[in-house]
Parts: structure tokens; sequence; C-alpha cells
């Protein structure tokens, strides 16, 4: 049974990951799957609605249930319902885009979000799984979780891993997208063990004079302020 769930998993991510919707042909030949199991677990995901057939032809997308699903793990979560008051704030003292992060499958994936309301602002959005080696959020996580999950990190960037877990914040100079830079602290649970990343991002037309300093500040009083409503929260 668990073999079972665990291929149909297999299945859903592939659909949810590919860019666009794929055929059956498509998904074939993404997974490792006999074309008789295959048919067996996408009727399993229609049926209980995590994918669907798009309209006017075969291929496949993710279900409206997991629009479901997905209100209900924010709705039900003590770090981003904790999150949501210091992100806003720090949101609305800097009018830039302030994103929470955890990780996830050597990925960082976008738990909360407050979007800059300037035309020109950051495409990361919420429920995006970004890298965890070419971004400031990414690479905080890295740094705590890279050794503890016994990943193979090239020895260039596990240098620039223990600096970064050292000073404790990292800055994101364009690597995630252009003409943007992003500055990224921990987050921790009252047990002082990483939870999350926050991270604010400018783009360079914006960046004001005394960034490092004054941003790092804000960022590093909101990650304090989460990790206290946690504490709070979970008393």
């Amino acid at each position: 049974m668990a073999k079972s769930a665990s291929k149909i998993f297999q299945v859903l991510e592939a659909i949810t990951n590919f860019t666009g919707k794929p055929r059956l042909v498509d998904l074939q030949t993404l997974l490792p799957f006999p074309k008789a199991s295959l048919h067996r677990y996408l009727y399993e995901l229609l049926e209980m609605g995590l994918i669907r057939k798009s309209l006017g032809d075969n291929r496949y997308a993710p279900g409206y249930v997991l629009l479901n699903l997905a209100k209900k793990c924010v709705l039900g979560s003590e770090l981003v319902q904790s999150a949501d008051r210091p992100l806003k704030d720090l949101h609305i003292d800097t009018g830039e885009t302030v994103s929470l992060f955890v990780w996830h499958d050597y990925g960082a994936i976008c738990v909360k979000q407050f979007q800059s309301s300037h035309p020109i602002r950051s495409n990361i959005s919420l429920g995006d799984k970004i890298s965890c080696t070419t971004t400031s959020a990414g690479k905080i996580l890295l740094s705590y979780h890279g050794t503890a999950d016994n990943l193979e990190i090239p020895p260039e960037l596990l240098e620039e891993l223990r600096h970064i877990h050292q000073q404790g914040y990292t800055i994101d100079n364009e690597q995630a997208e252009e003409g943007f830079i992003s500055l990224s602290v921990p987050v921790f649970d009252t047990h002082q063990t990483i939870i999350a990343v926050l991270s604010i991002s400018y783009p360079i037309i914006r960046i004001p004079d005394n960034f490092k300093t004054e941003i790092l500040s804000k960022l590093l009083i909101t990650s304090a302020s989460i990790t206290s409503k946690i504490k709070y929260f979970l008393n």
C-alpha cells in the first residue's frame, strides 16, 4: 500500500511540475511505470480530484481539490499564522516583497508572502519552489539542512554555506532573478532549530543606500518576532 501511494504521488508530482499540461505520452517518458500501472494511478488521482483533464484535450492538470488542501495547510500552520503580522509589518515598512520559505526536498517553498505593489517586483510567488544552490533563502536552508540530510554538496559551495551559517544571513545579487537583490535570514523555533527563512527582495533600481545594515536589522527583528509569536502560539 505504501509503495502504491508513493508511486501515485510521483505521478501527481510529475503533473504539477510539468511545464504546461502533460499528455499520457509525456508521463510515460518521465515516469518508470508500465503503461497499465500508469493508467491505474491516473484513474485513482482523477477519482480523488487531485488531477483533472483539461478542457478540449487529453492533457492532465492539477485538480482543484489541491486548492482546498493547500488552503487548509496554510490556515492550519502555526508557522504561517505566527509569521502573518510580522511579515505584513515589514512589507508595509519597506514597500517591497517579503517572503517566508521552508525546506523541502533540496529546495525552498514559499509558504507566506506579501508582494510589493510596484510594477517592478520579484516573480517568485506563493507556493513556488526555488533552488537551494542559487538563492539567498535556499542557501541558508541548505547551510543548516545539507549536512543533516547527507546531501552531496560541491566543495566550493560547501565553503560558502559554512560562511553563511556563521554570519547568519546572505545576499543574493541577481543570482536568482536578473535585476533583483534579496537579503535573507533564518527563522528559529523556541529551541533555536531553523524552521524557515525570511527574505526580502529589492529591484536594483530601488535599493536604498543603507540596504545591508538597515534592512538586515529589520529582517532580524522580524525573525525574532516570529519566533516569539510561535512561543506564544504553542503556549
